[in-house]
């Protein structure tokens, strides 16, 4: 027997994409093999997704189409099939499905609401969404034992960022746009999400929750898992200085697919993951600023910046030599949930502003002392400059010069 699954309003339900790339899932349980056993050859069950409930009984609504695939026989021209799942956790009856005797194909339709969802975020792995099929020949008058379905079932906060549809709107630099084309939802997004704000239904409590997934702790390196519980890193043994240089060395995709990535995947998973809950977020990219020099009186181009020796995600020792770096910031109305706030997620730290600061100038300033120790320069002629501590001070450079640029990838100051 198989079923797919679905929802009685189709932008609940979402699809996902699966992290090695080789598309989405089907949404299906299929048991192959007639045993309810889905560790067996063909069997699968796949991972669901669906927004929170905003009823008021809280319920998550679901829908199924079931295809037997075993000989049921029919023990009259007059029966029905019917299926009937139940709640193995509550013995509930969730809905049933009929079919005429001349269904060749035996599908089935109905919609089944489950009680064990409050209207929060929810990770639910699996092995908790268990439902036992039931199949009748006869309309009801007697019952065959069809097996278990037992599948991991995300519930997100809302629907994905600007959207309707369910899939998260990030243009093509990684930013969440409500206007950008669509991108997949990847099992390792959503993952992080859900687990990190298990219970949560507050924005604000949700952007904690999932941020402490990215936190760094008190000392090592910080670490977030995938969907598959594996350690995921920055500049680890895929994307490290020694590689050589890959597109899916900067996407979220391939930050998911090969656990391993730079900071613009790490920026764009970041952003992802709380796309997915419903809050906007953007890449901001800092560059070190080109200067006049006081020495030799002309402009001096930045190069590289070296930064400080921190440990970042899955790794305790990354490249620090770096030309530029990607960190995140909140935008339109979930700015106000974090202000002028900006999240490093490759290192698994974030800098708000000093009390009473209405601008990001602040944050800037952290994170140039936390994690920039000095720019290389260079001239057209060859002249060179010392390497330039930062944060600057006046006794280095007069005035108001910043050595850093943050601009979002639109090329925007924040």
């Amino acid at each position: 027997m198989a079923h797919p699954f679905g929802a009685s309003n189709a932008i609940d339900f979402h699809t996902i994409a699966r992290d090695d790339g080789t598309g989405n899932y089907p949404g299906s349980w299929d048991d192959a093999s007639g045993t309810g056993n889905m560790n067996a050859a063909g069997s699968h069950a796949d991972p669901v997704c669906y927004t929170r409930s905003g009823t008021a009984d809280g319920n998550v609504y679901y829908s199924f189409n079931v295809t037997l695939k075993s000989a049921v026989p029919l023990t009259s021209n007059n029966s029905l099939y019917i299926v009937e799942p139940i709640d193995v956790d509550t013995g509930l009856v969730l809905g049933k499905g009929y079919a005429l005797p001349n269904d060749a194909a035996r599908t089935l339709t109905a919609e089944f609401t489950s009680a064990t969802y409050a209207r929060l975020v929810s990770y639910v792995d699996r092995g908790f969404l268990d439902v036992q099929w039931l199949v009748s020949p006869d309309n009801g008058v007697t019952w065959t034992n069809a097996g278990n379905t037992s599948d991991k079932v995300y519930v997100l906060n809302a629907d994905p960022y600007g959207l309707s549809n369910g899939d998260v709107a990030l243009n093509s630099s990684g930013n969440a746009d409500p206007t950008a084309p669509v991108a997949p939802l990847l099992e390792t997004v959503i993952d992080i999400g859900c687990r990190s704000a298990i219970g949560q239904t507050a924005s604000v409590a949700i952007l904690n929750a999932v941020w402490s997934a990215f936190a760094a702790p008190a000392s090592g390196p910080p670490n977030v898992v995938d969907a598959s519980n594996r350690t995921m890193s920055y500049w680890g043994a895929h994307s490290g200085p020694s590689a050589t240089v890959n597109a899916d060395f900067f996407t979220v995709a391939g930050l998911c697919k090969n656990d391993d990535g730079r900071c613009q995947s790490w920026a764009q998973l970041l952003v992802a993951v709380l796309a997915a809950q419903g809050i906007g977020a953007r890449q901001v990219v800092i560059t070190p600023k080109s200067y006049e020099s006081l020495t030799y009186s002309q402009m001096m181009n930045a190069q590289t910046f070296d930064a400080t020796a921190l440990p970042a995600q899955g790794n305790a020792k990354p490249a620090t030599s770096l030309a530029n770096h990607a960190v995140v910031t909140l935008v339109g109305a979930d700015a106000a949930l974090a202000p002028f706030t900006i999240f490093d997620p490759s290192y698994g730290k974030k800098y708000a502003p000093a009390a009473g600061q209405t601008t990001f100038l602040g944050a800037e300033q952290a994170w140039e002392t936390a994690t920039a120790e000095d720019i290389v320069y260079s001239s057209a002629d060859g002249l060179t400059v010392p390497y330039l501590k930062v944060p600057v001070t006046p006794a280095v450079v007069t005035g108001s010069w910043n050595p850093f640029s943050f601009t979002n990838i639109q090329g925007v100051s924040i």
